[in-house]
């Protein structure tokens, strides 16, 4: 959950979404 806010508080969150998004498939 922590990675998310920090995507939404990054500016460039593109890059980092989908990683998140690739990480939580992952799980």
């Amino acid at each position: 959950m922590e990675i998310q806010r920090a995507s939404h508080g990054s500016t460039k969150h593109t890059n980092l979404e989908s990683e998140t998004r690739a990480f939580v498939k992952g799980l």
